[in-house]
């Protein structure tokens, strides 16, 4: 009778130990402590949430990490900003031998990431690779957004990062927006060329006339910081934050910006949400926007001396890897004209071929919209990033 009661508690023992395995942690990333979550990070990867939770096996570990010298995790005893946390079942999690929850886990300050800067050359040899992330280890850098950045004119030729279409609706919805920061900019004082009255001052000059920058520059006209990888395509808080860096923005005005750039940004992470996949976005520029002076010869026009030149288009990449499939979405950056011309297309425009076609794309008050197939686009753009791409991203219309 004794030997089955001891058999009966093993084998109970033994299926209560399955389950526990079995069940793991799981906690949404989402709590209280939005704006000073920590960085969650496994095999030097930032995690990706599954359906809006992280997931772990039990006793698996993980890094929780509040980057900057001057940051520090809150429950660490010594202040350290770097802590390594085990599941062990459900919503809890240890460090240092106390048992917390996801949400006890803070920083003590805002995550904002930073910048580092490689060798490696990009947009055909006129821009250098600069990467926007969090520092692990002095030789561990986590990317979240890869930039091509030419610092002889402060241009950002382009950006790419990823857009988790399986997560997205899941994403923070955090309503703070963090300051932007000049960290690895070309421009000193670069937080200058985007006041309105700044503007004014360098369009009187280019355009030697104060009617016609009054003309271009009021209350509804003037560029803002228009986003290349926007914070709205990041699931954590901490790593939209971490998209307000002068390096991911370009001069873009305002009316385009709020308008058709906008709704195109909303449509592909609609998109992304309905396939459920993963895509790889890179967004860019090109050109430089020309606007008449006072005796009707048009001139480049830069916010800063020769620096900052203002596009005259922005452009965005829909990239399935896997399928190596992909289709790009070119924005012209100029409220002012009412029609292009046949020779001021890119490539040719595709939207109504493949289910990209919106009503509002032909606005040219709102960011005039057109689409191409990538190939055609990359032999004229030389400045965009060479892909495998065997057929177009069909969009989401029929």
């Amino acid at each position: 009778m004794k030997l089955f009661v001891v058999g009966c508690v093993f084998i109970s023992y033994y299926i209560h130990v399955l389950v526990a395995k079995r069940k793991g942690c799981s906690f949404s990333v989402h709590g209280q402590s939005d704006k000073i979550s920590p960085i969650l990070v496994k095999k030097n990867n930032l995690i990706v949430p599954n359906n809006g939770k992280v997931k772990l096996k039990t006793r698996e570990n993980i890094t929780v990490l509040c980057p900057d010298s001057e940051n520090y995790l809150e429950n660490s005893p010594d202040q350290s900003n770097l802590m390594s946390v085990q599941c062990i079942q459900g919503k809890f999690l240890r460090l240092d031998n106390q048992d917390l929850t996801f949400d006890d886990l803070r920083c003590n300050r805002m995550i904002r990431g930073t910048v580092t800067t490689t060798k490696r050359k990009c947009g055909n040899g006129t821009g250098k690779i600069y990467k926007i992330g969090y520092k692990l280890e002095p030789r561990i850098f986590i990317e979240l957004i890869q930039v091509c950045y030419n610092y002889q004119n402060g241009a950002s030729l382009y950006t790419q990062h990823f857009l988790y279409g399986q997560d997205i609706k899941y994403a923070s919805k955090s309503s703070y927006r963090p300051s932007f920061r000049s960290e690895g900019s070309a421009v000193q004082h670069v937080a200058v060329a985007y006041k309105q009255k700044f503007q004014k001052v360098i369009l009187n000059n280019l355009l030697k006339s104060k009617t016609l920058a009054d003309k271009y520059l009021n209350e509804s006209f003037y560029f803002d910081r228009g986003h290349l990888s926007p914070d709205a395509d990041f699931l954590f808080a901490s790593t939209q934050y971490t998209s307000y860096y002068y390096i991911n923005v370009s001069p873009q005005w305002h009316v385009i910006n709020t308008r058709n750039w906008k709704k195109l940004e909303m449509i592909i992470r609609a998109f992304a949400e309905t396939k459920r996949k993963t895509f790889k976005i890179i967004t860019g520029t090109y050109g430089i926007l020309t606007l008449p002076d006072v005796n009707g010869t048009h001139v480049e026009v830069y916010l800063f001396g020769n620096k900052l030149p203002i596009p005259k288009y922005f452009w965005k990449i829909v990239y399935e890897e896997r399928m190596q499939q992909a289709i790009v979405l070119i924005n012209l950056n100029n409220p002012f004209v009412r029609k292009l011309g046949r020779g001021e297309y890119l490539c040719e425009n595709i939207c109504n071929k493949v289910g990209w076609d919106y009503a509002s794309w032909s606005d040219y008050g709102r960011g005039f919209v057109y689409c191409c197939d990538y190939n055609q686009f990359a032999d004229e753009v030389k400045t965009a990033p060479k892909l495998s791409v065997v057929e177009v991203l069909q969009g989401p219309k029929p």
